[in-house]
């Protein structure tokens, strides 16, 4: 992949850039997966419970998605819907590979507060702090036995370059979109792998297309545990793409995906899909 800026617009470059890439692919009757060197493997899935307004409303939400087989539950915590709401989780799944999220909810006050969290046995405690204060979450890195993670904090890989070098996170959520597309996202697993830095896939609310692309690259070296990777039909009413159908497999039937088959870096969007959805359409010919 050739790099190029996404500064400001990494949304609107990832979509540009997915859909060159895409365009090639298919001309030459290629998958991402076989690309990257992935083809036939399986992607375990995890899931994410929103921010419940009790902790016994957070229990029901984490036991439907365990129980659907999602190998890995992200929880959201915020003051005041933190230490109750995990220790109810924990009571119930002791086991469960866990996480949580404080999308930046929490202020440096809280400090002694979020090392309380060193309890629960968390895979990592994310975006804790406003995303432009690395030193606090540095600070915090360094207090707790929790592994810090990083997501709103980190919009190019020179973001996390920084980040991991300050000591503000030891743990890398990567998101293609946020990072400014697939080859900004190939740079940072690359160098997190590398390293030995461990990374999971993040995920935001993407059209099945991308949550095929993110699955695929979940498949690569250096993810340490499954990412957000629920389909996409879990929020979304209509899709414009099929759904990747995962199915449970394994001895403790975890809920898992195969990449996505066929040329090009996800499923084709249906004719009948996308007339649902009309908008502006434009032909474009090759000369």
């Amino acid at each position: 992949m050739v790099r190029r800026s996404a500064s400001g617009t990494p949304l609107a470059f990832a979509a540009l850039e997915m859909a060159v890439a895409d365009a090639h692919l298919r001309a030459e009757g290629r998958a991402l997966a076989a690309l990257l060197g992935v083809e036939g493997r399986t992607v375990e899935l995890g899931a994410v419970a929103g921010l419940a307004p009790s902790p016994d409303g957070l229990v029901e939400r984490v036991g439907e998605l365990v129980g659907a087989g999602f190998a890995r539950v992200k929880v959201k915590v915020a003051p005041g819907s933190d230490v109750e709401h995990l220790e109810a989780v924990r009571r119930s799944w002791p086991g469960l590979r866990l996480q949580a999220d404080a999308n930046g909810s929490y202020a440096a006050g809280d400090h002694d507060h979020l090392r309380s969290f060193d309890r629960f046995g968390l895979l990592c405690l994310e975006q804790p702090f406003d995303r432009m204060d690395l030193a606090a979450h540095a600070r915090l890195a360094a207090a707790m036995s929790t592994p810090i993670c990083l997501d709103e904090s980190l919009g190019s890989p020179a973001d996390v370059e920084r980040a991991l070098a300050m000591g503000a996170c030891s743990v890398v959520c990567v998101k293609p979109g946020r990072l400014g597309g697939l080859g900004a996202a190939l740079e940072v697993i690359e160098s997190c792998a590398a390293a030995g830095v461990p990374m999971w896939m993040g995920g935001m609310f993407e059209s099945g297309y991308a949550r095929a692309v993110n699955t695929t690259l979940a498949a690569l070296a250096g993810f340490a545990w499954p990412g957000d990777l629920s389909p996409a039909g879990t929020y979304l009413r209509d899709d414009v793409v099929p759904g990747l159908h995962p199915s449970r497999r394994g001895p403790a039937g975890a809920l898992a995906a195969s990449l996505p088959p066929g040329p090009g870096m996800g499923p084709p969007p249906g004719p009948l899909a996308l007339a649902r959805h009309p908008g502006r359409r434009v032909v474009m010919e090759a000369p």
